[in-house]
C-alpha cells in the first residue's frame, strides 16, 4: 500500500450530533472530507435518529472499500462505573461477571440490554467499566458492513483522548479535567493510571462546575487522610479544554492547574476540536 494512500474515518457520536472526519496520507495527513450533523433524539427511540443519519451520510461519501472506520462514543451515550482493585490477579472471564454484577446492582434489568468494557487496570488499582448499548453496537457494526468498512473500533471518547494525551499525563497523581461537549469529566490519576471518573453536567460556568468539583473531591480526600492520620497534599490538576482559545485561567482555590494538549490542536468549535484526538 502507497504511504499516500492511506483513509481513516473517524465518527464521533454524541446525544444530538455526530461528526465524521476523513483523513487521508501516512506521511502528511489532510483531512479530506469534515461533516457535522445536529438532529433531536427522543426517549421512545433514542439511537434512531442518529442511525438514520450515520446511514445517510455514509451513503454520500465516496471512500475506498475496506476503509477504515474509528468510532468514538460521547460520555452522554455511555454509562461508567469504577470497580475496586482487586489486589490479586483476576481472570478476564471473572472480572467481566463481577462488572456485570455492579452494574446490574445499580442499574437492574437494564444491564441485560448492555455490552459491559473495562480498561486494563493493574491489579493493585481499581479499573473503569463501561456500559454501551448492545443494539445500537450491532446496528453500527452493520453499517459499517453494509458500506464495506473495516470497523477497527468502537470506543469512548474519554478513553480515546486519555489515550491521546499519554505522553503529556506521564506518570501524574492527581486529576485531569476535561470539558466535552456539554459536560465536564473529572479523571481521577494514580501513576498516569485511570482510577476513577466522573461526568457532570455543565449547568453554569465550567470553572465554577469545575472548582465544585475539586472541592468535593479534596473533602473526601481529607476524611480518608484523617483516617489514615496522613496529611492531604492537593494534588496536581491537569486541564484538556483546546477549542477555549487563548484562555485565561481564573484562580480556582489555589489548584495548581496545567493545560494540556494544546500545541497543534485545531480552532473551531468543541466538536471540531474533539476530533483532534481521534487520528
Amino acid at each position: 500500500m502507497s504511504l499516500l494512500s492511506h483513509n481513516q474515518l473517524s465518527l464521533l457520536i454524541s446525544a444530538n450530533e455526530i461528526t465524521l472526519q476523513h483523513i487521508k496520507g501516512w506521511l502528511s495527513p489532510r483531512v479530506a472530507l469534515h461533516a457535522q450533523i445536529s438532529y433531536a433524539s427522543s426517549e421512545s427511540d433514542k439511537w434512531g435518529e442518529a442511525l438514520l443519519q450515520i446511514e445517510k451520510l455514509f451513503s454520500k461519501i465516496k471512500v475506498p472499500a475496506q476503509t477504515s472506520l474509528k468510532i468514538v462514543l460521547a460520555s452522554e451515550c455511555l454509562r461508567f462505573l469504577t470497580l475496586p482493585a482487586q489486589h490479586v490477579f483476576v481472570p478476564i472471564s471473572e472480572k467481566n461477571a463481577y462488572a456485570k454484577a455492579f452494574f446490574d446492582e445499580v442499574y437492574g434489568e437494564r444491564v441485560n440490554d448492555w455490552e459491559i468494557r473495562q480498561d486494563d487496570a493493574p491489579p493493585h488499582l481499581p479499573s473503569i467499566s463501561v456500559a454501551m448499548d448492545k443494539s445500537f453496537l450491532e446496528q453500527l457494526k452493520k453499517i459499517a458492513e453494509k458500506y464495506q468498512l473495516l470497523l477497527t473500533t468502537i470506543e469512548p471518547y474519554v478513553m480515546t483522548a486519555v489515550n491521546h494525551l499519554k505522553k503529556e499525563i506521564g506518570r501524574t497523581d492527581g486529576f485531569l479535567a476535561m470539558i466535552e461537549n456539554n459536560r465536564l469529566v473529572l479523571l481521577q490519576l494514580q501513576g498516569g493510571h485511570l482510577i476513577n471518573l466522573k461526568i457532570e453536567a455543565i449547568e453554569q460556568e465550567w470553572q465554577i462546575s469545575l472548582h465544585q468539583m475539586l472541592l468535593r473531591e479534596s473533602l473526601l480526600a481529607a476524611e480518608k487522610a484523617d483516617a489514615q492520620d496522613n496529611t492531604p497534599q492537593k494534588p496536581i490538576v491537569l486541564l484538556y479544554a483546546p477549542h477555549i482559545s487563548n484562555l485565561q485561567l481564573k484562580k480556582i482555590a489555589d489548584w495548581p492547574i496545567t493545560m494540556i494538549g494544546q500545541q497543534g490542536q485545531p480552532t473551531g468549535n468543541k466538536t471540531d476540536v474533539m476530533m483532534g484526538a481521534l487520528v
